[in-house]
């Protein structure tokens, strides 16, 4: 009698401790489909360079596209809030302008109510000195 108890109260405790199925979950995302890092042509100090990332979202929910910022001033990203549709892509306009000589790397942060809700995009390369 005593080892058929003991013998429940083990199986019982060792149920408990085995980990438990997580139905899998189908995420959201937002998805720069040419890319999260670009290299820019190099361009002359002043000069405004631009490039467009193309944004896709390929879950099966819409997502609310809340608002895109940049790391400074000289880096403008359009966009406006919108709900991006499952399927649906994005056209993503920058704009940068640099002021100094040298090589940059600028960030556009992209907020989303997605799993994940902030896509964070680069643009990189190198401002020339005017010849002018």
């Amino acid at each position: 009698m005593k080892s058929t108890f003991y013998l429940s109260v083990f199986v019982l405790i060792f149920n408990a401790c085995q980990p438990k199925e997580t139905p899998m979950r189908k995420g959201t995302a937002l998805v720069a489909t040419n890319g999260r890092t670009i290299v820019l042509p190099d361009f002359a100090v002043g000069d405004t360079a631009h490039h467009v990332f193309e944004l896709h979202n390929p879950s099966e929910k819409p997502l609310r596209l809340v608002k895109c910022g940049s790391s400074c001033g000289c880096t403008t990203p359009e966009c406006e809030p919108r709900i991006l549709h499952p399927g649906e892509k994005l056209r993503l306009p920058v704009q940068i302008v640099m002021e100094n000589e040298g090589a940059f790397d600028r960030s556009v942060v992209v907020e989303t109510n997605a799993d994940t809700p902030f896509l964070v995009l680069h643009l990189i390369g190198k401002a020339l000195k005017n010849k002018g």
